[in-house]
């Protein structure tokens, strides 16, 4: 890609200590989620698949007390505190080892679920998924625009395959397929 740079950031743990990279199987709460919306999340976290590992999900279920550190890698829609927040990945670690990533997708949001392009009032949930579940791989924010791992996505945009960035610092992590 011309004029493209590699600018990943790496969290600084992974899940390469499991047998089974990525841990434990995803949980999906659906209540309060868009119609559709787990089918979607399934699908952006394909889209982070590879050789190495796979994203894999358990049955939907909504858990008793979600904040709790319980090694159950967990995907919900609630309140988020800060407004101007989209969705956060909160990643539990023990040094260089990832134990637990938990999602929480903000429940006041205008959430697109289909193919085409978002409305400019919504927030494409594949997009936005596809970014949080790079988060749990252990990747951060990457200085490239136009990368999945870009700091910012607005309204009415989507971005739902991988780029060069984001495909980098997936391998840097994992390991080249």
């Amino acid at each position: 890609m011309p004029g493209s740079s590699i600018a990943y950031e790496l969290f600084g743990a992974d899940w390469t200590h499991m047998g089974k990279p990525m841990g434990e199987d995803f949980v999906i709460c659906t209540q309060g989620a868009p119609d559709g919306a787990a089918s979607v999340i399934r699908k952006a976290a394909a889209t982070w698949d590879y050789t190495r590992f796979r994203f894999t999900f358990a049955t939907e279920r909504c858990l008793a007390d979600p904040s709790r550190k319980d090694e159950v890698n967990y995907i919900d829609f609630g309140p988020i505190q800060d407004p101007g927040e989209t969705a956060f990945a909160l990643k539990r670690n023990e040094g260089k080892r990832l134990l637990e990533c938990d999602i929480r997708f903000s429940s006041a949001r205008k959430w697109h679920i289909g193919s085409g392009a978002p409305g400019s009032d919504q927030n494409d949930l594949f997009s936005v998924a596809l970014h949080e579940l790079g988060h749990c791989l252990g990747l951060e924010h990457s200085k490239v625009d136009g990368s999945v791992m870009a700091k910012q996505l607005d309204k009415g945009k989507h971005l739902r395959s991988l780029q060069p960035d984001d495909v980098a610092g997936r391998n840097k992590l994992y390991g080249t397929p």
